[in-house]
């Protein structure tokens, strides 16, 4: 083994540990940036506003769609105080979402409407950020001369050097694409003086990585790597974001590459390394396959085939799944040429063939050109001379077509070229329009703030005046306030009143009523229990049984109820499972249920855990089940079941009995039932279960639903809080 898979071995190792160490790493940042969205709901005004722009921005590039529904946001809460600078915020936000989500012509639709409010309020900082959006929008729909002359605009309203330097960038970039490298370099030159000037170190660091990606485009390979050399000891020094540093490695491997030095493998070797244990550590499959890519092209300069189509197999199958239909195609025909080398011409034309049709299906006319190269390579080699010329004048054909289509561009970019200048004369003229009219509106100033000071006079004095009126109108509202403040506390203890009537009821008539049936059957027991038979004695024990089971419950209902009416009572929440909650009680609802035949099934799914009191949620179950048993007919089954509802797990209670209407179900749902009907063979309710069970769901955390029919059923179900997850460093 050579030194060089030695070190891929311990490479591997090393990203291994470092992909366990990437969630917890991305986690701290993430607290950061959900702490923020918690705020959102509380905050008001300019402070919303700002806290969804910050969210937004963060979220540009990880999830366009989660950026535009916080600029969505933003635009409602614009609407709701109808404030001009939160609706330029808002279309800034869902402009920046749409042209990150490559929605162009949506992100130009709000950029237009963020240059309408810019131009109305003349605002230097709206106008800035208005034009220099609308350039970068145009500059990725590859109008670049229409962005060069947005970012021109920008300029004259840019207030720091910092904003400056970012505008000649972007000029910049935009000749670049427009293929004019000299014109590019000056206004890379310019911004590299203004980093250099500001001492903006990660700015400098990103402008010479622009400058050494332009020395690529123009082949001069040494100066491109020097120059990325520096970018990425400037990124190292400041410690920027793993997605930077692969970016920055990766762009090195790939100079080291491109000069096809063998001296140099090494160092190919160590950066590309580099680059895919940061990709790692950002949690980033795609940049970890471009890193694995610059690998397997390595391998292949060193006539290594075989590891080379290897590597290249597992990265074409990443970009299939992600329709990255360009970088598949690019792969094919690098695994094309891998095997035309190592003489597999069979497999190499069925790989080529396999590149052809994603090329043709998708129109990428950039990977064309190669595939053309190679496939009349591999008709040469195999001395199909035909096919070998025909391939050669579609290269020829394809040539001519992008080069008629790049001069019909230019001649294009020159008319536009010509409009602008124009327009910018035009802008000039407006200018010195402007000059005058600002003169003029000086002079009315002044004659407005001197009205302004005579009507601020007329309103301090008019509020000597009325300010005894308004100190008698103020303790008027209090009188009105101590008033209804009373009329508050009056009804709240009429409804005590109530409860605590109707609970002396319960006692007075359930209770005892209860015990008078259980006393005559005892009774009756104690003096025929010689003469009964076995079957007589099960049954009036069984009906004993019944009844105390009730009147046990009842007193389990008011003793719960009333400690929940103290002002010291509080619940103990703890982690519970469910399932094991479901199954304890279930074993005491047991002999109720056989009574009538009546069988529970426990559907809860074992390990489902939630956060609540013990003893509440037994005392819920009880009062559900007992409930469910009393009005279900004899040889049904009552099922109990639960559903995951995010943070928080549904448990319901279904069976099959005499259902109940909407009004009643309303009442329970307001806390209002405290009448009871008889069951199915007559059981006895006072109606206060239903109140002890919603009282101690609202308590727990969690919210009371019913569903039912008459004569079909009744679905009752109750939330409870889920346990936090836990992270472990």
């Amino acid at each position: 083994m050579d030194w060089s898979r030695k070190n891929r071995i311990i490479g591997i190792v090393l990203l291994s540990v470092m992909f366990s160490l990437a969630p917890h790493i991305l986690y701290g940042r993430k607290i950061s940036v959900d702490s923020l969205v918690k705020l959102i709901p509380s905050k008001t005004g300019k402070e919303k506003m700002d806290l969804l722009e910050k969210v937004a921005y963060f979220y540009r590039h990880r999830n366009p769609e989660k950026s535009l529904n916080f600029g969505y946001q933003a635009l409602r809460y614009a609407q709701l105080v109808d404030n001009r600078n939160y609706f330029f915020t808002a279309y800034s936000i869902i402009s920046l979402a749409h042209r990150y989500n490559s929605n162009l012509d949506s992100a130009l639709y709000y950029g237009e409407k963020d240059m309408e409010i810019a131009r109305m309020t003349q605002d230097t900082s709206q106008n800035y950020l208005a034009n220099n959006r609308l350039g970068l929008i145009y500059k990725k729909k590859g109008s670049y001369l229409t962005a060069i002359s947005y970012f021109s605009k920008a300029i004259s309203y840019a207030t720091t050097k910092r904003m400056e330097a970012d505008l000649y960038n972007n000029i910049g970039i935009s000749y670049k694409y427009l293929g004019n490298y000299l014109e590019a370099l000056e206004y890379y030159s310019k911004t590299l003086h203004i980093r250099k000037q500001t001492h903006d170190s990660l700015g400098y660091a990103y402008i010479l990585n622009n400058i050494a990606n332009l020395y690529g485009n123009m082949e001069q390979y040494r100066k491109a790597l020097n120059t990325m050399r520096q970018s990425v000891h400037i990124k190292e020094k400041l410690k920027l974001s793993p997605f930077d540093l692969s970016l920055g490695y990766g762009n090195l491997a790939e100079y080291y590459l491109l000069l096809r030095d063998s001296t140099l493998y090494d160092s190919i070797f160590y950066f590309i390394r580099k680059a895919e244990e940061q990709a790692l550590i950002a949690n980033n499959e795609e940049l970890r396959n471009t890193a694995i890519s610059k690998l397997a092209k390595y391998y292949q300069i060193k006539g290594e085939y075989e590891e080379s189509t290897k590597l290249y197999d597992s990265i074409l199958t990443f970009f299939k799944s992600k329709e990255m239909t360009t970088k598949a195609a690019h792969i094919l025909l690098e695994i094309a040429s891998n095997k035309m080398s190592q003489g597999q011409f069979l497999s190499a034309r069925k790989t080529l063939e396999s590149a052809h049709k994603i090329i043709r299906k998708h129109d990428i006319l950039p990977q064309l050109m190669p595939y053309y190269q190679l496939s009349s390579d591999l008709h040469m080699i195999r001395h199909a001379y035909k096919e070998a010329y025909m391939d050669l004048q579609s290269l020829n054909d394809l040539r001519s077509k992008m080069f008629t289509s790049e001069i019909q561009k230019k001649i294009t970019d020159i008319e536009v070229k010509k409009q602008l200048e124009s327009k910018e004369k035009d802008n000039r003229i407006l200018s010195q329009q402007n000059m005058l009219q600002k003169a003029k509106l000086a002079q009315k100033n002044t004659i407005i703030y001197f009205s302004v000071f005579l009507l601020a006079l007329v309103v301090i004095f008019l509020f000597f005046i009325f300010k005894s009126l308004r100190a008698l109108k103020e303790k008027h509202q209090i009188l009105l306030q101590t008033k209804e403040e009373l009329e508050v506390s009056r009804q709240s203890l009429l409804n005590a009143n109530n409860v605590k009537n109707k609970l002396f009821s319960i006692v007075s008539h359930d209770i005892l009523n209860g015990f008078h049936p259980l006393y005559g059957m005892l009774e009756y027991l104690r003096n025929n229990v010689k003469e009964m038979d076995k079957e007589e004695i099960y049954n009036v024990v069984n009906n004993v049984f019944r009844g105390a089971t009730r009147n046990l419950h009842l007193m389990k209902n008011i003793l719960l109820w009333g400690k929940s009416q103290m002002n010291n009572f509080e619940l103990n929440p703890e982690e519970l499972d469910i399932h094991e909650i479901i199954a304890k009680n279930l074993r005491n609802m047991q002999i109720v249920a056989e009574n009538k035949g009546i069988y529970f099934l426990n559907k809860v799914p074992p390990q489902t855990k939630v956060i609540a009191d013990k003893e509440a949620v037994l005392s819920i179950l009880r009062n559900i089940c007992f409930n469910a048993v009393k009005f279900s007919p004899e040889g049904e089954k009552i099922i109990i079941s639960a559903a995951d509802e995010g943070n928080k797990v549904k448990i319901c209670v279904k069976d099959h009995g005499v259902g109940m209407g909407p009004e009643k179900i309303e009442q329970i749902l307001k806390g209002l039932e405290m009448k009871s009907q008889d069951g199915t063979q007559q059981e006895k309710g006072s109606g206060l279960g239903l109140i002890v069970t919603k009282e101690f769901i609202e308590k727990s955390g969690g919210e009371l639903s019913i569903e039912s029919t008459i004569n079909v059923g009744t679905k009752m179900c109750f939330t409870l809080p889920k346990p936090e997850k836990r992270y472990h460093s």
